[in-house]
């Protein structure tokens, strides 16, 4: 996360509509994945990338169509995966600093917080193929 900002690039929350499992680029920018939220795993990550052949209109659709359960559901709306759906995250900066450090490992970039967090205990390098059997 150091490197991001060393090299001057964002870093975004992850988006139930934008976020592939792991880390990807999006316009200059490097996007959080689904697996990089505490409490998500690679279920719930691949339901979601074969349930998004149409963009999610709300969290209900969300809920309806992947089937998550509420800890994986707290845990995305904490890091405001769901703020692509129209609404804001409804926290005050502070709040949503503690709920990224607690259920993301990292503050987001600029505009998103800045501060580096130790991410040892919640990041890891796990691949998903949709469609796969655990």
């Amino acid at each position: 996360m150091k490197e991001t900002r060393r090299w001057g690039i964002d870093l975004l929350p992850p988006d139930v509509n934008r976020s592939g499992p792991g880390f990807s680029e999006e316009d200059g920018a490097i996007r959080a994945g689904l697996l990089q939220v505490k409490g998500v795993g690679a279920v719930l990550a691949r339901r979601v990338m074969a349930a998004r052949r149409k963009p999610f209109s709300s969290v209900e659709d969300f809920v309806s169509r992947c089937g998550s359960g509420e800890r994986e559901l707290s845990a995305l709306m904490a890091v405001g995966a769901f703020v692509s759906l129209g609404g804001a995250t409804g926290c005050p900066p502070q709040r949503q600093n503690e709920l990224w450090e607690r259920f993301l490992g990292f503050m987001p970039g600029p505009g998103h917080g800045s501060e580096p967090i130790d991410k040892s205990g919640f990041i890891g390098n796990n691949e998903v193929t949709v469609g796969a059997e655990n």
